[in-house]
């Protein structure tokens, strides 16, 4: 029986890799200082005077440098507002093809609900107050006992007679949408998850050919990441 030698977490806990890359991909939102050259240095303005911008720019992953610019040589300064990097790390929160367990749904209302609160003047408060009627509508559905596979939603009772079957499909799908989203060890670990707990699915064949092909994927980006450690720790 192919078992890969994984720490294992909860194929459930969907949400929070999801927000972490959300949260990581916002830092692409950056302050923008326009040289008279034309050049222009992106990062976070720390400080700034007649005489001087200072900015943070990000260097490589988690190196960060603090560069002084002149303000005879600045042409245009353009500050991004305190909404915008939280509403970044969210604005892609919409539910899936299948649904989640109910309490998985917390962990994403309360995201919403934390920028609702805290930028309640911004102009993306109407699309995110959406977003979480989207999620919460949902979740009374699942609470009903309802599921939804791949974009289909079964009754209560549908559900309850396939139980066994959906779980193994649903969990299957989660691990073919890791994979593609680049979270090789989250599908391994939902693999393993299906293995244990669901191994008379119809879907566990094909999720063991799919769990061959990704460990060689995960021990190449395992290699890429300890050599990029090195190369950080001689910078």
């Amino acid at each position: 029986c192919f078992r890969p030698h994984m720490v294992i977490t909860s194929p459930f806990k969907l949400l929070a890799p999801a927000i972490t890359a959300l949260l990581l991909s916002s830092g692409a939102i950056a302050d923008t200082v326009t040289l008279k050259n034309g050049d222009k240095v992106q990062g976070k303005i720390v400080r700034e005077n007649d005489k001087e911008v200072v900015i943070e720019e990000q260097v490589s992953a988690g190196i960060t440098d603090t560069r002084n610019i002149p303000r005879s040589d600045v042409a245009k300064i353009e500050k991004i507002s305190e909404d915008e990097p939280a509403y970044q790390a969210i604005k892609n929160l919409k539910p899936g093809p299948n649904s989640l367990p109910a309490t998985s749904y917390d962990q994403v209302t309360k995201s919403l609900n934390a920028f609702i609160n805290n930028f309640g003047k911004s102009t993306h408060v109407a699309e995110v107050k959406e977003q979480l009627k989207t999620w919460e509508e949902e979740k009374k559905r699942v609470e009903a006992g309802e599921v939804k596979l791949d974009g289909k939603w079964l009754r209560k009772e549908e559900a309850e007679k396939e139980r066994y079957q959906i779980n193994g499909q649903i969990i299957f799908n989660h691990m073919q949408q890791q994979y593609r989203q680049g979270d090789l060890s989250g599908a391994l670990n939902s693999f393993d998850q299906l293995e244990r707990n669901f191994p008379g699915a119809r879907t566990y064949p094909d999720a063991v050919e799919f769990a061959k092909q990704v460990v060689p994927r995960l021990k190449a980006s395992a290699d890429r990441a300890l050599q990029n450690l090195k190369f950080q720790e001689a910078e």
